[in-house]
């Protein structure tokens, strides 16, 4: 053990003297021989393998130097200055411009260390080629790095690469830059170029410069990095209020590249309180990747509206976004043909006041957003542009307001959304035009699908859920849909064709203020719906249909399935409302109609008119298939308390449901009566005011009442009370009979003691005269018209009746009997 010890310490001895021997120390001070000849001292003592100049003194002024100091590296050159940081002083003078010359191709290092450059100036005048470091290289086998250096309160530009190499491909970093600090800088930072006859758009290995940057700080600068065909790698660092730079034939302020630029990536990364006031986003990119992960950007805006904008992306670039939080920001992301992979973010408290979508406004884009929550929001448009593909899987929204057309717009592409929770969202656009999703598939086919969703406590002025378009597919599975208030149905699908699935949902506590807007699940034109498994209770409807309304229903197979209907409310059909309006839609071809009702419970619901469990208003026979329902304990206002039929169908066993419907459906029935029913409905105890009334047709006839102690002499102006009965006969299917004669009414003039008074369509009415209060009209005085004939209570004339006197007719008259 203790030769192993000995050995060891041998070891380190010798590699100490090793390295001391094929390295080259050179210390130079402030104001020496050495500074004045810094280009000679570094360029003349490149023979080992590493050459290290020392600045020891905290303070060297760079004024006093040539404007261009230009060292060629062919060994590894180090430039420290002393633990406390050493300051090159430019005295916003641009002499000392340092270049690094690389060209042996044998991966030479320049490695700056504890330095400060401040005070670098043009003196306000645009000079090409002029800033603090220039590396030129003619390969891509060089490396340039920084550690623990500062920038600050410099008037010109810092950095530029100018990098020429046939070479087009590397993976290994050429440039690092550690614990760096760039504040109070007022021109472009960072210039990455490359020769530009070597560069092919075209070819997407051309490889680029690779910088790292590593706990770095960036603090009120202007247009911080300028690249082409680069990849930039941030991991820790900071920014802080950005702006652009003065130089108007660039748009920089974070980046901006048009030519090639590889990769851009954020880890561990931290934006805040920045507000760029030039209408530029802080990225600006032709073609690229982008990667952000466990990043925060906080209060950070743009006049532009946007922060990032990105075009042109190929096939194989990207926009990821890993476990990042946006808060209080402008609009992320602007750009068409781009590819989006969104995971374990958060998007909150944003309240731009703008009509762009508050998250992206791309186009044709694909979008996978996965585990990540949008809160605390007010906006006036939506999240998302709406012509881009859609993955939403495990999405929050949370505490939302918007005035916009929809929260979620889709237009012309499948969209795919799973467990999706959203609660506390106020869609309050234009009454009707409103909604939480907005599916429109377009002149295509295109599908929405949506499972495992989580919906409740929104306020809606229209549907949580539209749907148009020629033809839509649409699937509804594990959704919970609660506590919705809308000025409108909550669910409309009014594609021009539609397929419509819907299993598993659970749907209560919802109401549609809207009177004009049938039911709370409305479907329109021609479809063709599946219901099964799903329960609907303590629904409320202003309209027809407390769940579901089904209106110009030509071309319709509906078929619904092991449901419960409980304590819903509607106008007519507390449940559902069915309406079969074909003259109102002109089919291209003759369809059928078949509505399949199986297994459903319907308890409990109630309608203020007609059908407290379902309404069907249907013209033909042979559409209506019901099997095994149990209606019971429903109530209407005034008849039908289960199903009102205005006019009754025949109902078929489903059994002849099949494919010879169309010619079955020719068949006559001669025992179709009302008792039929029984086969299709277990009824129990529903009721029209307490009264039971399981099922009713349309009233067949009225009669009036009160024909024998009717006056049949009245004044013009006067009502005529009349009472009529309507009466309900069972398999009625005409029009309502009137079964009455007809009534002669005598019309009188007016009275003496009457005005005569005219309506605005010239008819006679006659009006009693008006007095003043003090008048003892109907005790003591008569009120009579005055001569104009006007009902004018200062003006008609208080006139005492027989044994009294006064203005006011308020003094009885006695007579003296002695």
């Amino acid at each position: 053990m203790m030769l192993n010890k000995y050995l060891f310490k041998i070891c380190i001895i010798a590699l100490y003297f090793y390295i001391k021997a094929y390295s080259k120390e050179i210390i130079i001070r402030n104001k020496s021989e050495n500074f004045n000849n810094i280009i000679e001292v570094i360029n003349s003592n490149q023979i080992d393998d590493k050459l290290i100049v020392r600045l020891v003194d905290s303070y060297y002024d760079m004024s006093v130097l040539n404007y261009n100091i230009e060292f060629s590296i062919i060994t590894d050159v180090i430039i420290i200055g002393n633990e406390n940081i050493t300051t090159l002083d430019y005295g916003y003078d641009r002499r000392g411009q340092i270049r690094f010359n690389y060209s042996s191709n044998k991966f030479e290092t320049v490695r700056l260390e504890n330095l400060r450059f401040q005070h670098y100036s043009t003196n306000h005048e645009f000079i090409q080629g002029a800033q603090i470091i220039y590396i030129f290289s003619t390969t891509n086998k060089f490396r340039f790095d920084m550690e623990n250096c500062i920038f600050s309160d410099n008037l010109y530009r810092l950095i530029q690469y100018d990098i020429i190499s046939t070479s087009q491909s590397q993976s290994y970093i050429q440039s690092s830059i550690s614990n760096c600090t760039f504040k109070n800088n007022q021109e472009r930072l960072f210039r990455i170029a490359h020769n530009e006859n070597k560069i092919n758009e075209a070819n997407d290995d051309y490889n680029k410069l690779i910088i790292k940057m590593n706990n770095c700080t960036f603090i009120n600068n202007k247009s911080l990095f300028y690249p082409e065909s680069s990849s930039l790698y941030f991991e820790n660092c900071y920014f802080n209020n950005i702006e652009k730079d003065s130089d108007a034939n660039t748009q920089i302020v974070l980046y901006y590249s048009t030519k090639l630029s590889k990769l851009l990536s954020f880890k561990n990364c931290f934006f805040e309180n920045i507000k760029i006031q030039s209408k530029i986003p802080l990225i600006d990119c032709k073609g690229l990747i982008l990667e952000i992960e466990n990043t925060k950007f906080s209060n950070c805006y743009s006049n532009y509206g946007y922060l990032f904008y990105i075009y042109n992306q190929n096939q194989n670039e990207y926009i990821k976004i890993n476990n990042s939080t946006f808060t209080n920001t402008s609009s992320i992301f602007h750009g068409d043909f781009l590819r989006y992979e969104i995971s374990n973010s958060i998007y909150e408290n944003i309240g731009e006041k703008n009509s762009i979508p508050a998250f992206s406004d791309s186009k044709y884009s694909s979008f996978n957003i996965i585990n990540t929550t949008f809160r605390n929001i007010d906006i006036i448009s939506g999240l998302f542009g709406e012509e881009s593909r859609y993955i939403l899987d495990d999405i929050t929204l949370f505490n939302i307001k918007t005035n916009s057309k929809a929260l979620l717009y889709f237009i012309y592409n499948d969209i795919y959304i799973n467990n999706l929770k959203a609660n506390n969202i106020y869609c309050l656009g234009e009454s009707g035009t409103t909604s939480f999703i907005l599916f429109d598939s377009g002149e295509d086919k295109k599908e929405l699908t949506i499972k495992n969703m989580n919906a409740y406590d929104f306020v809606l002025n229209g549907p949580f859920l539209k749907v148009e378009g020629d033809l839509s597919e649409v699937k509804l599975d594990y959704v919970n849909i609660n506590d919705m208030k809308s000025y409108g149905s909550i669910i409309k699908i009014n594609s021009r064709k539609s397929n419509t699935v819907i299993s598993n949902m659970t749907f209560y506590n919802n109401v549609n203020n809207n009177k004009f807007d049938c039911g709370n699940i409305y479907f329109g034109n021609q479809f063709n719906i599946s219901i099964s498994n799903s329960k609907f209770s303590n629904n409320y409807s202003k309209s027809n249909g407390g769940v579901i309304c089904i209106d110009t229903i030509y071309g319709m197979n509906a078929n619904l399935t092991s449901n419960v209907f409980e304590y819903n409310k509607g106008v007519n059909g507390g449940s559902i409302y069915l309406n079969d309006i074909e003259n109102n839609y002109k089919p291209t071809t003759n369809k059928k109609i078949i509505v399949n009702m199986e297994y459903n419970i319907f308890l409990g619901n109630e309608a203020e008119y007609f059908g407290g469990a379902i309404y069907a208003l249907i013209e033909s026979n042979n559409q209506l298939f019901f099997k095994n329902n149990e209606v019971m304990n429903n109530k209407a206002g005034v008849m039908g308390g289960g199903l009102f039929s205005p006019k009754l169908i025949k109902y078929e066993d489903n059994n002849d449901v099949d494919s010879d419907y169309n010619n079955k459906n020719n068949k006559k029935n001669k025992n179709n009566t009302i008792s039929n029913f029984n086969s299709y409905f277990n009824f129990f105890n529903n009721t029209v005011l307490s009264v039971i009334d399981n099922y009713t047709s349309k009233p067949s006839y009225i009669t009036l009442e009160n024909i024998q102690t009717l006056d049949k002499i009245i004044t013009s102006g006067k009502f005529l009370p009349l009472n009529f009965t309507l009466h309900d006969v069972e398999n009625y299917i005409d029009k309502i009979d009137i079964k009455f004669n007809d009534i002669e009414i005598e019309v009188m003039e007016c009275e003496r003691s009457q005005i005569k008074k005219y309506d605005k369509n010239g008819l006679l009415y006659c009006e009693d005269p008006i007095c003043r209060s003090s008048c003892q009209t109907n005790i003591s005085a008569i009120c009579l018209p005055n001569e104009q004939n006007i009902n004018d209570v200062d003006h008609n004339i208080c006139f005492c009746m027989e044994g009294w006197e006064g203005i006011d007719c308020e003094k009885r008259i006695f007579t003296n009997l002695e």
